[in-house]
């Protein structure tokens, strides 16, 4: 690569925020001590009602304000917004560690238009950092990916690709970036995994986070309902069925989840939609024993069987 930063790629790296006037200086002073300088900051505020404007508002960044609709809508005016080749995303609470940019537009010179590039990342508990690989296997495609996830902040993404499935999906409340991976892989997109370690996420993160909300554990059980199947509905044409078995298998995953935990109807609603994806691939992998009690006495008996049979003696 030509040192001349002219004839190096434009990276746009676009930060959503929402409450995060502790932290969001700190991600922002992460993009600009990169060693690759040809970048883009764009922080998009999402409806903000503490200090984080001001603080934005002192940063050399393109700033963008927004009333709330959460980190899809932000991500996406905030790719409207960029001029960037080549998009990088990242949470107001997190940081880039300094060469990940550098690296890994290096690394685009290594792999072909259809492919992007992915590494790891090390977790902050506490002040103890921790190393988290991030590999689901190299060449990963969409049963890879349905099957696993990637960190939003990961990847190096072609902004020819972001526009081509117009982005985040505005309708998701959570596990916004599984979808957009799963929808990349459905265009064709192959997931390239280079072990080097791009940014740091911190697990202390502030419960007004713009993608993080406590939930009680039904409205958790309906948005990944929500999920799973509006991202299955939006990518079911382009599937092959293995991929539907996967989609099948991770509701019916939800379902015995569910079961036990005591909400036997989201239970057998994801039962339901499992078969109907898939009505025979739907128990692949699980043991023999329960495969059997589930065509005898149904899903619901059979984990309570198995839940009495490996539950500790008293």
């Amino acid at each position: 690569m030509t040192n001349n930063n002219n004839k190096k790629p434009l990276v746009s790296i676009i930060i959503p925020c929402h409450n995060s006037q502790k932290t969001i200086a700190k991600a922002i002073e992460s993009c600009k001590n990169q060693t690759y300088k040809n970048i883009e900051i764009i922080v998009i505020d999402d409806g903000s009602t503490d200090g984080s404007i001001d603080v934005i508002s002192q940063e050399k960044v393109v700033f963008v304000k927004s009333i709330n609709k959460g980190a899809p809508h932000a991500r996406n005016l905030g790719l409207r917004r960029s001029n960037g080749e080549l998009i990088k995303f990242l949470d107001s609470d997190d940081e880039l560690l300094k060469e990940a940019i550098d690296t890994q537009v290096a690394d685009q010179f290594l792999i072909k238009d259809n492919q992007i590039i992915y590494g790891d990342y090390q977790i902050n508990a506490n002040g103890q950092k921790i190393i988290k690989k991030n590999i689901i296997i190299n060449n990963a495609s969409m049963i890879d990916i349905i099957k696993n996830d990637i960190m939003t902040s990961t990847p190096l993404h072609r902004k020819i690709m972001l526009n081509k499935i117009n982005g985040f999906d505005e309708r998701l409340k959570r596990g916004q970036e599984w979808n957009l991976h799963i929808r990349l892989a459905a265009i064709g997109v192959e997931f390239i995994h280079r072990p080097d370690l791009i940014y740091t996420y911190h697990v202390d993160k502030s419960s007004s986070c713009i993608t993080n909300k406590t939930l009680k554990s039904s409205e958790k059980f309906n948005i990944n309902i929500e999920r799973y199947l509006l991202t299955y509905n939006s990518v079911f044409e382009a599937c092959n069925n293995l991929e539907r078995t996967a989609f099948a298998s991770l509701l019916w995953a939800l379902g015995r989840q569910a079961d036990r935990e005591e909400n036997k109807d989201i239970a057998h609603q994801c039962f339901t939609i499992a078969k109907n994806i898939s009505p025979k691939l739907h128990l692949i992998n699980t043991s023999k024993l329960y495969l059997l009690l589930c065509k005898i006495l149904g899903p619901s008996i059979s984990e309570s069987i198995l839940l009495s049979l490996y539950s500790p003696l008293k």
